[in-house]
């Protein structure tokens, strides 16, 4: 069947303007894309120098203190009658350390320990620390190894002026042998009207250097600076130092970073005695001084340019090229040698 002649006109004419609309859009979106902008350049911006100044410290906290192992024991239980340590821990032979059932505990010079009672009859290389002992003490003992009467005598005589029953017999826990001069401290739980049970730690001895470190989490560790001067201070005192090698606790959630002196040794070196007493943690300053306090004329780190050569520049407000040298930086701000106060230069970036 033929197709209807005035349905086909209203067909056409829309085409038509279909078209046309197309065209229309066509040339009005190239219209548009030739009218928009490239962004403006950032304009430099001037800034005057001034004089300032530039630092940048790292402040940490520090413990301190002397590892110490178990000296002496009780050879039997009781209470403690008395604490005669001295208050700086040194031990010589003689020492007196404290009172156990008014029974005083004596040091003396010996590598091998006190172990049994010292009687008439015994003999053996504590019998014979024993006599070095009363002979260095001006008793007319020979150091031969053999409890015989002339050392029952010197004991007997000993005994007397230190405050024992005098009865001629060291018994097993009145004397311990350590090598002396030592420092030690009083055990924890140790103290004067206390009981203690027999084979209970009562004395605690040096075990090595002084310790001085500081406990930070992985993230902060791997943030402290490496360089720049340390210094740690207690009180009054105070001493140079730098960081050890840093080491991650058993459950790996804290590093430990040691401080020490510029040697390699404790940080407060021939002070450590006085300074950190025994049987306490100490809390020491550790000051890091990344950069150090500098004035001078201050300009933005933004305004420096560094030339092929390396040579840093700055340029003056008329455009001129100017060598600077920078003699410290910090926070966004440089302290340069080659502009004066006043000196206006470019801060590009500004806006």
């Amino acid at each position: 069947m033929a197709g209807n002649p005035a349905r086909a006109v209203p067909t056409l004419l829309w085409c038509a303007f279909a078209l046309l609309v197309g065209l229309v859009g066509v040339l009005a979106g190239r219209g548009f894309a030739s009218e928009e902008k490239e962004p403006a350049a950032a304009q430099p911006v001037v800034y005057e120098v001034v004089q300032g100044s530039v630092e940048h410290v790292l402040r940490y906290e520090a413990k301190g203190s002397w590892p110490q192992v178990p000296l002496v024991w009780a050879a039997a239980g009781g209470v403690v009658t008395s604490v005669d340590l001295p208050s700086d821990g040194a031990l010589t032979a003689g020492s007196q350390i404290l009172s156990i059932g008014l029974r005083p505990v004596v040091a003396m010079d010996g590598k091998v320990p006190a172990s049994r009672d010292l009687a008439l009859g015994v003999s053996g290389a504590d019998v014979r620390q024993l006599q070095g002992f009363l002979a260095k003490a001006g008793y007319p003992v020979e150091p031969d190894g053999k409890f015989g009467a002339t050392t029952r005598r010197a004991v007997l005589a000993w005994q007397k002026k230190a405050g024992f029953a005098a009865d001629g017999v060291v018994r097993f826990g009145d004397v311990f042998f350590t090598k002396l001069p030592a420092r030690a401290s009083i055990a924890a739980g140790v103290g004067v009207g206390m009981m203690v049970d027999a084979g209970a730690p009562l004395v605690e001895g040096v075990a090595g250097d002084a310790v001085t470190e500081f406990e930070v989490s992985a993230e902060l560790a791997a943030m402290i600076p490496r360089t720049g001067a340390v210094t740690v201070s207690l009180g009054d005192d105070a001493w140079e130092g730098q960081f050890g090698t840093p080491w991650v606790d058993g459950d790996g959630l804290l590093t430990h970073i040691p401080v020490l002196s510029p040697s390699g040794g404790p940080v407060c070196g021939a002070d450590c005695g006085n300074a950190l007493p025994l049987g306490r943690v100490s809390t020491l300053s550790v000051t890091v001084v990344e950069v150090p306090l500098t004035s001078g004329p201050v300009v933005p780190v933004s305004a420096l340019r560094t030339e092929p050569s390396a040579q840093a520049t700055v340029l003056g407000a008329d455009g001129e090229t100017v060598p600077v040298n920078v003699v410290a930086s910090y926070g966004g701000l440089a302290v340069v040698e080659g502009v004066d106060v006043g000196d206006k230069i470019l801060v590009f970036g500004g806006g």
